[in-house]
């Protein structure tokens, strides 16, 4: 969730300030490093969109913060439609469905795809979650293990919520993992 806040009692040289948050009344602590882009540098009296986060001793800081004009500048940049992920999925598990439906598959198969497929989604929130959550955490760790058990379909619609970055070579791994099992699986049923 973002919220917006005026930065107060911003210092250049340490690199840090604080920002009072539109409607609530505890301050926020920023950091320089918090900024995702920055066009210019922050001053006093910037109004900011941020994401907010607990720190290691329970205070509220800014993470992923933009400073207002990058921020309406990075909401005009269109995300990349889910409708060719969504139909590649919904594409995969019909083609699971028609195996069972045929006596090629194990019945098993697609309800162990759809489980690892919701871990895998649910294991990319985005990072103000997993801060606040330490079961995230530890599903992200699994990650890898359930994209390659099938949790693929997830990871790519995780994309479409945040960069994916160097996971994207994962969802593909597991893309090509699943279609080997499922090719082996309509080998083995149909003798």
């Amino acid at each position: 969730m973002h919220f917006q806040g005026r930065i107060t009692d911003w210092s250049q040289e340490r690199g840090y300030g604080f920002i009072e948050p539109h409607g609530a009344t505890q301050r926020v602590y920023l950091n320089v490093n918090a900024f995702a882009s920055l066009s210019r540098l922050p001053q006093d009296g910037d109004i900011v969109v941020y994401q907010a986060d607990i720190d290691q001793i329970h205070r509220p800081e800014a993470r992923e913060a933009w400073l207002l004009d990058d921020w309406k500048q990075r909401r005009e940049v269109r995300r990349p439609s889910v409708l060719p992920v969504t139909l590649g999925c919904i594409s995969w598990f019909v083609l699971l469905l028609l195996g069972i439906q045929y006596d090629r598959l194990p019945a098993l198969l697609p309800i162990l795809y759809l489980l690892a497929s919701l871990l895998a989604l649910f294991a990319q929130p985005g990072k103000e979650s997993t801060a606040l959550s330490p079961h995230l955490t530890k599903l992200q760790k699994l990650l890898p293990a359930l994209t390659l058990l099938g949790g693929w379909p997830g990871l790519m619609f995780a994309r479409h919520r945040q960069a994916l970055g160097e996971r994207q070579r994962l969802a593909w791994l597991g893309w090509l993992v699943s279609i080997n099992v499922v090719l082996t699986s309509l080998l083995a049923f149909s003798r």
